[in-house]
């Protein structure tokens, strides 16, 4: 009788639960995600995973009563969390003690927000308005604790853009949507612990207090990487493509946007380097990217604009405009707009604006279907021609 032997896919099953999870408790994201990607036998431990250490409801109980109810309201306003409480919770850390970051793209979900947040007992402790408007809300718990959320109105751009903007480093680079959780450079974060700067030749205070805490969390911060022959930070991206770690996340009980993940999953970037040669100034990353944001559109987009294809796209979706501009019957079409789009629909930014505002009537037809086919198409072709490729984590 041949005898059956005992493997690490079953010691890391439920069946075994004491010994499955001490020897999760000293893997990391790395590991982890390499032995998921090995076998089928190991999807108990990624399922077992999800509904402890990466229960995203447990870890929002430390900041609402009912964490189904928030990710439905984070739902409905299409709202990310960002910052540290992400960074630790797929690190496995302690997140109880971070400020809550949510971006929200314009007025109607900061005041969703702010009403769930009122009714669940936080109080708008400060307004401040810079670039966008930042909404910080405070409670004090029943231990004496004072928890804290902010929420970061990105003034009718994509919140994709607004955590670009906001980050300062590339370990920042990491968000929760209703459904999913995304880290965009896990093998620089997560493995070698390693994160880069962002957006500028200087560290100003904000900036600095970041990367003090980075370092405390266990990263090294490093201006670009030292090998300056190393393009794997470089290469075209996608929000999930293959150098993404995605992870889904348990959505029982939530009432499901109505965007699909494929406005947030067509986003492409780059990250271009910029070397310094002085030495008053830093070397840095700077992510390139654009909102691309149309009339014929419901959906804002991000995307690496320098792309062909990308570019061709745009210029389509002013005529595509022109048409749906002649559609209306004369008396009611808006002479000046269509007068500026017909001159120059490569570069009028502000026709754009102006139709924003426009009360369309029942034929203007959308094109985002058409647009998401597309940038996915044209992210496939770019990746096809043997760019640079990222570490897989």
């Amino acid at each position: 009788m041949q005898s059956s032997k005992t493997t690490l896919a079953d010691l890391l099953n439920s069946r075994f639960s004491p010994i499955q999870k001490k020897i999760l408790s000293e893997m990391g994201p790395s590991e982890i995600s390499a032995l998921a990607r090995t076998s089928k036998g190991f999807e108990d431990m990624v399922d077992t995973l999800k509904a402890a250490d990466y229960n995203i409801n447990a870890k929002l109980l430390a900041y609402v009563s009912d964490p189904v109810k928030f990710r439905s309201v984070q739902a409905k306003c299409n709202a990310l969390l960002r910052g540290g409480f992400v960074r630790a919770f797929l690190d496995r850390q302690e997140t109880s003690l971070m400020t809550l970051k949510i971006l929200t793209e314009d007025d109607e979900g900061i005041e969703m927000m702010k009403e769930y947040l009122e009714a669940e007992g936080y109080a708008m402790s400060i307004k401040t308005s810079a670039v966008w408007s930042i909404y910080c809300f405070e409670k004090t718990s029943k231990d004496g604790s004072v928890k804290k959320i902010q929420v970061t109105e990105c003034d009718l751009n994509s919140c994709m853009d607004g955590l670009f903007q906001a980050s300062t480093h590339t370990a920042e680079l990491n968000f929760i949507s209703w459904n999913k959780v995304y880290s965009l450079f896990p093998y620089a974060t997560f493995v070698k612990r390693e994160t880069y700067l962002l957006g500028g030749d200087q560290i100003d205070e904000r900036a600095a207090r970041k990367l003090a805490q980075a370092s405390k969390d266990g990263f090294k911060t490093k201006s670009l990487p030292w090998d300056r022959d190393d393009d794997s930070m470089t290469c075209l991206r996608r929000v999930g493509d293959k150098r993404t770690w995605m992870m889904e996340l348990d959505t029982t009980g939530i009432t499901a946007s109505d965007v699909p993940d494929s406005v947030l999953e067509v986003t492409t970037f780059k990250l271009k380097a910029h070397q310094s040669e002085s030495p008053r100034k830093l070397s840095h990353y700077r992510i390139k990217s654009v909102v691309f944001d149309h009339p014929v559109l419901k959906h804002r987009y991000v995307v690496y604009f320098n792309v062909a294809s990308v570019c061709q796209l745009w210029v389509s979706l002013f005529e595509q405009t022109v048409i749906e501009m002649m559609k209306i019957p004369e008396a009611e079409r808006p002479v000046r707009q269509l007068a500026t789009l017909q001159t120059d629909y490569h570069h009028h930014v502000s026709a754009i604006t102006n139709l924003d505002t426009f009360d369309k009537p029942a034929t203007w037809t959308f094109f985002d279907d058409e647009v998401i086919e597309r940038l996915a198409k044209s992210f496939a072709e770019e990746e096809a021609k043997g760019g640079s490729a990222d570490e897989e984590v």
